[in-house]
């Protein structure tokens, strides 16, 4: 089943919202699983966030089948090392994608079944408050199971 076009949302914090979403719903434990993060502004001041790893730049809650939280790998670990930070300013009305090759390279996905991604990112107003809020997306289901996706879903992803 391919997903849908128009992203699911977290709730709306300061007129920011935030999306987690994988372009299909199920995969095999060692195909990278893909993510789409979409920060949208609709607030009535523009916000300022920083950029630079993934792992540095939002904060991943990743859940195993089992509802516990899944470890991080080795490469989770090292990228979550300090690095160069970049900031970034979103105006009203705009939005901001990042992509993710593969979240289960920082996170360990290699058992079957169901998992879910949740993703958090930080924000300052620049409304003259400059308070920061935290913005949190949907809860992205994920699948893994031995088979891997239905045949004619992986095509629909590429």
């Amino acid at each position: 089943m391919e997903r849908e076009t128009e992203p699911s949302w977290g709730d709306e914090v300061e007129g920011c919202r935030f999306s987690a979403s994988s372009p299909v719903a199920v995969y095999a434990p060692a195909q990278p699983i893909p993510l789409r993060l979409r920060l949208k502004n609709d607030g009535k001041a523009a916000v300022a966030f920083f950029q630079t790893d993934i792992m540095q730049s939002v904060r991943f809650d990743v859940r195993l089948p089992n509802g516990m939280a899944a470890p991080m790998t080795l490469e989770g670990k090292r990228q979550s090392e300090s690095g160069e930070n970049v900031s970034v300013t979103l105006e009203p009305g705009k939005s901001d994608d990042l992509g993710v090759s593969a979240v289960n390279r920082y996170f360990d996905m290699t058992m079957n079944g169901d998992y879910t991604v949740t993703v958090t990112r930080f924000v300052q107003l620049r409304d003259g408050s400059e308070r920061s809020v935290k913005v949190v997306s949907n809860s992205c289901k994920i699948t893994v199971r031995e088979e891997g996706p239905d045949p004619e879903e992986a095509k629909k992803a590429k």
